[in-house]
């Protein structure tokens, strides 16, 4: 009995909003789309630090002023 082979699933396409929030914080930097997510990942949570460390900033110029 011979066996079909069959394709492994494809992975799901990302969302519209994802796609345009990665292109936002750079060129892709991977040939591999895991790679490239994680890569987005971080980039996000720097660019999320630094937005926080810029608001504890402003706080603290607005209360000493």
């Amino acid at each position: 009995m011979t066996q079909l082979h069959r394709r492994p699933p494809e992975p799901k396409p990302h969302s519209t909003k994802w796609k345009i929030w990665a292109r936002s914080l750079g060129q892709k930097t991977a040939y591999n789309d895991i790679e490239a997510d994680i890569i987005v990942w971080l980039r996000t949570i720097f660019v999320g630090i630094h937005l926080i460390t810029c608001l504890f900033i402003i706080a603290a110029v607005i209360r000493y002023w």
